[in-house]
């Protein structure tokens, strides 16, 4: 019977079980990477619709005490994500191959690294941040599978100025991340991305859109095989998103890893703009008045 040793939630680093403080009862489980972002002490958990406040982790027992949560706020985890190309940083030049990639496109294995700092405490109603508080959590390290484009250093400035090339990059990561589902069957939370205003080792500002399971499911390279589509559709939503700075429906994320800072609506666009007309002739859009 080998599906009884795949988990049918993912995660290949284990289970975290929930375990109520008062009578220790059991509420269910977990995978270690999502208990690292979720369940560190003084974060509020929702399980089964019913908030509770974790008041410890422990991740050599893989056990979670929770109690039951009744103020009104909620947390957030903030934190750092790395991306670390494996093997040629042109990609899986066979993989480019059958998906047919534009050229300035890339698929192949990343490692991701991703450290959470800190978390701040929110108002349900109003999302006021109340505090943050510090973090001493391990980092998680997985293999997985991304696409990435790349953008020449001399091209790249003159589209956007230097003190909004990172914020632009940044806009438009959301927004590619948020269109994906329109073209790949995933959802927001099954992907993740990372941009580099000059990555290490491509050496070029590079954004990168990564398989958020372990070993890589299929989704950024889906989304590779359509990308001049992918990116007339971000092209699309930033020009025509009646919002002036940004909104959720066209560059704010709901998991964004530092809270929505940072992000220049306008640069994003100009980005899109860039990198389509370097992957392939595009339609000009016309914004709406």
């Amino acid at each position: 019977f080998p599906h009884r040793r795949v988990a049918r939630r993912g995660g290949s680093l284990g289970r975290v079980r929930l375990v109520e403080a008062s009578g220790g009862r059991s509420l269910g489980s977990v995978d270690v990477a999502r208990a690292v972002r979720e369940l560190h002490e003084g974060a509020v958990h929702l399980h089964r619709g019913d908030p509770y406040l974790v008041v410890d982790l422990d991740l050599d027992a893989r056990r979670a005490t929770l109690l039951p949560h009744i103020e009104d706020w909620y947390t957030q985890v903030r934190g750092e994500t790395r991306v670390e190309v494996l093997g040629d940083v042109g990609g899986d030049v066979r993989l480019a191959r059958e998906l047919a990639l534009p050229e300035g496109m890339a698929v192949g294995p990343v490692r991701v690294i991703e450290e959470v700092a800190s978390y701040v405490r929110k108002r349900y109603r109003t999302g006021a941040i109340l505090d943050e508080r510090p973090l001493d959590l391990p980092p998680e390290r997985f293999e997985t599978q991304a696409a990435w484009w790349s953008l020449a250093p001399e091209t790249a400035a003159q589209v956007v100025a230097a003190g909004r090339f990172a914020s632009g990059m940044h806009a438009l990561e959301h927004t590619l991340i948020g269109l994906l589902p329109a073209f790949v069957l995933c959802e927001r939370a099954d992907v993740g991305g990372v941009s580099y205003p000059l990555h290490p080792q491509t050496g070029h500002p590079t954004l990168f859109v990564y398989d958020g399971a372990a070993g890589g499911v299929g989704y950024a390279a889906a989304g590779a095989h359509v990308a001049l589509r992918w990116l007339d559709a971000a092209r699309e939503r930033l020009a025509t998103c009646p919002c002036r700075t940004g909104c959720p429906r066209c560059v704010l994320s709901p998991k964004c890893g530092n809270g929505n800072q940072y992000l220049d609506k306008e640069a994003a666009l100009r980005l899109a703009e860039a990198l389509r007309a370097r992957l392939g002739r595009a339609e000009p859009v016309v914004a709406r008045a």
